[in-house]
């Protein structure tokens, strides 16, 4: 996995934009189903030049961990704090789709 694609035409200015459009899509409403079954969560580490993903899914009633991917990429450089979420994406969806 690689983030090149961020490397050579991350947009401060676009990303952003995109932080704006996406802002407007937050839910302050409980839309969560009445049972349920599974939680899951996804996080990127970075150390040095290296990304560090993980995703996990849990059974909601008593935590155990039913599925854990950990995949890692060398990151884009230089990085940009305030738009991390941004260029963690690809790897984060790497993870959720393998």
């Amino acid at each position: 996995m690689s983030f090149a694609c961020l490397k050579s035409g991350f947009s401060v200015g676009k990303a952003h934009k995109a932080q704006l459009r996406l802002s407007k899509l937050i839910v302050f409403e409980d839309r969560l189903p009445r049972e349920i079954r599974y939680v899951a969560g996804v996080d990127t580490a970075y150390v040095g030049d290296l990304a560090i993903s993980a995703a996990v899914v849990l059974d909601f009633k008593n935590l155990t961990l039913l599925k854990l991917k950990q995949p890692f990429a060398k990151s884009p450089s230089p990085m940009f704090q305030h738009f991390s979420r941004l260029e963690s994406c690809p790897l984060q969806l790497h993870v959720l789709r393998s």
